[in-house]
């Protein structure tokens, strides 16, 4: 399986900030010239919280995904935690493809919010209908890559 959930606990309402608040954070790394793809930091309570839940080092932050994902894989890492806050719609899919062919689907998944999932994402994948008036907000936790560098994509 390449999208997969996790039993890890729901991280608790008081932690996480409304998507209006997360949108008005200063962005943190974004590929450049990459409109549909926004991360913001995380504050130290969560922080904190998510490192007495992951037994391993990692990066964490905010994710925006806006419509028009393209199908890509991800630089310099091969697999991500999602929790996802606000889905972006009630048909947004997480898919992943055997190749950058759109009919070579592998798997596809609504995913539930305030539930932990794995996605590995050195394999195609995107995320298809987002709607544009909700967009969709995740928590990603990273774990940390020898290389020390930023995860990019690869389109």
């Amino acid at each position: 399986m390449y999208i997969e959930y996790i039993d890890y606990p729901e991280i608790p309402k008081e932690l996480l900030l409304s998507t209006a608040e997360i949108l008005n954070l200063p962005n943190s790394y974004t590929p450049v010239n990459f409109k549909h793809f926004k991360t913001k930091e995380v504050n130290s309570k969560l922080r904190n919280w998510l490192e007495n839940n992951f037994l391993f080092r990692f990066s964490c932050q905010y994710q925006i995904i806006f419509p028009g994902i393209p199908i890509h894989t991800d630089v310099d890492r091969n697999v991500v935690y999602n929790y996802i806050i606000e889905p972006g719609g009630p048909e947004v899919r997480t898919v992943v493809y055997g190749s950058k062919n759109k009919d070579d689907v592998v798997q596809s998944e609504i995913i539930q919010a305030n539930k932990w999932h794995r996605l590995e994402v050195a394999h195609y994948h995107s995320v298809e209908n987002i709607d544009p008036s909700i967009l969709r907000f995740a928590i990603s936790v990273t774990p940390h890559v020898a290389s020390g560098l930023k995860p990019l994509y690869r389109i």
